[in-house]
């Protein structure tokens, strides 16, 4: 991830090398976590590359775990199961094709666009929902298309959004917006964190444990 911030200040016109590299630190230190806590016992070389390398999620997410990728990976479906996954994959190029190419190219030609000229507090406030409305089509639909993509080749890739802006509260929010990457934080930093300041008695309140997590630099 650092390579990643330093390459365009290096070298500003090469912009593929580091294509998805964030996502693949997060899938080599998966698979490295899960070795070192021995859930992961065997790591064949095929499924591992084609874990890390799985093209649809490279560049964009969303983050999977290798033991479940490898589940679907060496699953043999049948016919029903081909079928259901056909009308999976359509049914999320679909709801892709609606948010990334229409519900968020609406949003910024007719919102967001004019209101990064308009002047005063109501112009940021517009540009504000403006954003994050179209931040939310934009990443959501194509995710949708990576979702989609990975049912054809039999890899139910976890689903990234579940109606964010529904949510009652920012908690919530939280829980329903880049799913895999809070899960993935959560699991590998957050709980790992606490887990060992448990155990090694560093804080009298357990409660600052928790704090310190949440404190965590994780990025």
């Amino acid at each position: 991830m650092v390579g990643n911030r330093i390459l365009p200040v290096v070298a500003p016109t090469y912009s593929v090398g580091f294509l998805g590299i964030s996502y693949l630190t997060f899938r080599c230190l998966d698979v490295t976590i899960g070795i070192q806590d021995g859930l992961i016992r065997e790591l064949s070389v095929p499924s591992y590359l084609a874990y890390i390398f799985f093209f649809p999620t490279v560049s964009a997410g969303s983050i999977d775990r290798y033991r479940r990728f490898l589940t679907d990976w060496v699953h043999s479906r049948t016919r029903r199961e081909f079928i259901q996954d056909i009308d999976g994959a359509v049914h999320r190029f679909f709801t892709g094709l609606l948010y990334k190419f229409i519900l968020a190219e609406l949003i910024r030609r007719y919102w967001l666009d004019p209101a990064a000229s308009m002047p005063g507090v109501l112009g940021i406030i517009a540009y504000m929902y403006a954003y994050s409305l179209y931040l939310f089509f934009d990443f959501a639909g194509y995710t949708a298309f990576a979702v989609g993509v990975g049912y054809l080749f039999g890899i139910h890739t976890p689903e990234n959004f579940q109606r964010p802006f529904l949510a009652p509260d920012i908690r919530d929010f939280w829980n329903r917006w880049h799913i895999s990457l809070s899960w993935w934080f959560r699991d590998h930093v957050y709980m790992r964190f606490v887990m060992a300041a448990t155990r090694g008695h560093w804080f009298g309140d357990r409660y600052i444990a928790s704090y310190l997590a949440f404190a965590c630099p994780w990025d």
